[in-house]
């Protein structure tokens, strides 16, 4: 089962949950992170109309674009209820603060729910690999009509194909919030682009485990994985409103998460127009080591020079056992 839905899922029930079939240990120790822009960057702006998505068709594709068609772009991908107001709302949110195009992909074709019931029936018809392709599809539009490059965005059922989308080297990078495509459905030795992974503790959906498995994976394949854990978060803790009762994530924690999806994404597919997401991610290069947050940071690309720099040894990292989180003031350490 998936978002939203009545009771955890096992492993193997969706693309999303489904974790390695062999067990493969996660890389080094997990360490409390502390990254203060987080409180200015969860700072809201005055939002833009949703009505602004202007409805866009192309072969078996439909969505909502809204951005200049010169910009970079970024799809943004839905979670297992449809394009709702709570999908358009983040996608022109990541407009207004990055100045990308943004491109909603109608994985559904117009249908949309609030039921569980329905949205689970939504999600178990779907057909995911041709799902991927329509990703696929939407990022050769952007591209052909405008857009330098690409990225991809999606949430729960989304993030599983937004992570999927990443194999076929048609899009620059891919955040996947608490959503995991299964094994047959994006390999993770076929991963493509850097890819980023945020997955709450209590998450009763999507494990940590299955996270820091198929990161592993990537990473040891020799791809670029960053997976971040938010200690008590539940699964969809980004969403507003919640709807599936899950534990929710503190303010702090929410703000720490878009800033790392802002800072990945703009890394990637910048330059951007907005002065502000520029200085967000300032703050957050300079004072990601000052204050203890209940996130966790793990695969990240500075993790090896944070780990010298500490005093601690990298060899033998791909190999190290789990161990349990320690506190620290510092950067998290595994790459």
């Amino acid at each position: 089962m998936g978002c939203g839905s009545s009771k955890p899922a096992t492993k193997d029930a969706t693309p999303i949950e489904k974790a390695a079939s062999e067990p493969v240990g996660p890389i080094g120790a997990r360490k409390k992170t502390s990254e203060p822009g987080s409180e200015n960057i969860a700072k809201k702006l005055s939002p833009l109309p949703t009505s602004g998505l202007v409805p866009v068709e192309f072969g078996l594709v439909k969505g909502l674009e809204f951005g200049p068609k010169s910009a970079p772009a970024l799809l943004v991908v839905q979670e297992w209820w449809g394009i709702n107001e709570d999908i358009k709302e983040k996608a022109m949110m990541l407009h207004q603060r990055g100045g990308c195009r943004v491109f909603i992909p109608d994985i559904y074709k117009g249908k949309t729910t609030v039921e569980v019931a329905e949205a689970k029936h939504m999600y178990d018809s779907l057909n995911w690999p041709s799902a991927v392709q329509e990703l696929i599809q939407a990022s050769e539009y952007l591209i052909s009509t405008g857009s330098p490059k690409v990225a991809a965005i999606g949430f729960c059922m989304g993030g599983a194909l937004a992570i999927a989308a990443s194999q076929y080297g048609k899009i620059e990078a891919a955040v996947g919030c608490y959503g995991l495509p299964q094994y047959d459905i994006c390999p993770p030795h076929k991963v493509a682009s850097p890819i980023q992974i945020h997955v709450g503790s209590k998450d009763d959906y999507m494990s940590v485990q299955s996270a820091e498995e198929f990161a592993a994976k990537v990473k040891g394949a020799g791809g670029s994985p960053e997976l971040y854990i938010y200690e008590g978060a539940g699964h969809a803790f980004l969403n507003v409103p919640d709807k599936i009762g899950q534990a929710k994530a503190s303010e702090k924690d929410i703000g720490l998460a878009w800033e790392r999806i802002e800072t990945f994404l703009w890394k990637h597919i910048g330059p951007f127009s907005s002065t502000e997401s520029v200085n967000q991610s300032t703050v957050h290069q300079q004072n990601q080591e000052k204050v203890p947050s209940t996130a966790m940071e793990i695969f990240s690309e500075d993790a090896h020079s944070n780990r010298a720099t500490n005093g601690a040894s990298t060899e033998g990292l791909q190999d190290a056992p789990h161990t349990e989180t320690t506190p620290s003031t510092g950067h998290s350490v595994v790459a």
